[in-house]
């Protein structure tokens, strides 16, 4: 089901970039979780935040490209999320909780391994908890991803928010400022395991010089992960291309004027199956959805877009 327009912010606030960079001030700035340290499989491990009544039903939390539970949208759904009664997890992938962790691979677009180690995790924990998912951007695309490689997947429900739908073209449309901020710290925790001693199959030389994504993708992701080279990493990790397969119900939230994701890496409706409710607004930015009458009043769309959908699938057991 495609929805347009469904989110309609105030007049001086229909700007992609406004909306993304307006949406930072006045998040809230929880701190007070519990952390917990989960021992993957293959000897790595993950930081989760919990945070919530304990006895709720379960809200997974991923989240974007070099963030962390510390992101403001983060923060923001995790504050209204535990208000109204559900027990947030906040899943850190690997390398982002601020602590290296301890294998040459890290993260990427199309890594749902991890994901749903931790599902099974909490399925096995809490069986009779009803347990659902919330991701942003590169975390929304992970969550589709799941979502179709598991398509028996004890998941309730799913929230995916802001999503690259196609990595590439979402990696070659991003500004000159998001792409050194990102390969920025990318760049530099490759460099510590370099120095620790990790095997990375690239020189420490190599590795500063690296101007680009598909230039980290050859060079570090691909081999680090199993993928031919960048092009082979974004074809199977990308997720336009499996969302008419998607058998839970899924809300997609997207904006038109996201400067992250060109228009044209937007599905169409026909792409999109039964169990996906679509809503495409013209405005909105890239995990903005700000409304505010006045700069000091702001109101944030997702806050009550998200637990709105939630509720219907998560009530307290």
């Amino acid at each position: 089901m495609a929805r347009q327009d469904c989110f309609n912010p105030s007049w001086w606030m229909r700007n992609g970039h406004v909306q993304s960079c307006i949406a930072l001030v006045g998040a809230p700035k929880i701190s007070d979780w519990q952390v917990e340290e989960i021992t993957l499989p293959d000897g790595d491990f993950i930081d989760v935040c919990w945070y919530g009544p304990n006895d709720a039903p379960i809200i997974i939390l991923l989240h974007g490209l070099e963030g962390s539970v510390s992101s403001h949208y983060m923060q923001i759904t995790m504050q209204v999320l535990a208000q109204q009664g559900w027990r947030v997890c906040g899943m850190h992938y690997r390398g982002c909780s601020g602590r290296p962790n301890r294998l040459e691979r890290c993260y990427h677009a199309g890594e749902t391994g991890d994901l749903a180690y931790l599902i099974h995790l909490l399925h096995e924990r809490y069986p009779n908890r009803q347990i659902s998912a919330v991701g942003f951007s590169m975390g929304g695309n992970i969550l589709l991803k799941y979502l179709h490689e598991y398509p028996n997947a004890v998941l309730t429900t799913a929230v995916a928010v802001s999503v690259p739908f196609e990595i590439d073209t979402c990696l070659d449309h991003l500004a000159p400022f998001y792409r050194w901020r990102f390969l920025r710290t990318m760049k530099q925790k490759m460099l510590d395991k370099k120095t620790s001693g990790l095997k990375i199959p690239a020189t420490e030389k190599q590795i500063k010089s690296i101007s680009s994504f598909l230039e980290f993708d050859n060079m570090l992701t691909a081999p680090l992960h199993g993928f031919e080279d960048a092009q082979d990493y974004y074809l199977q990790s990308s997720s336009r291309h499996i969302l008419h397969d998607i058998n839970h119900p899924v809300l997609i939230m997207h904006a038109m004027d996201d400067p992250f994701v060109p228009a044209c890496c937007v599905p169409k409706p026909h792409e999109v199956s039964r169990s996906v409710t679509f809503e495409v607004s013209g405005s909105g930015g890239h995990l903005g959805f700000v409304q505010a009458s006045r700069p000091w009043s702001q109101d944030s769309w997702l806050a009550r877009r998200i637990p709105e959908f939630l509720r219907p699938y998560c009530r307290r057991v």
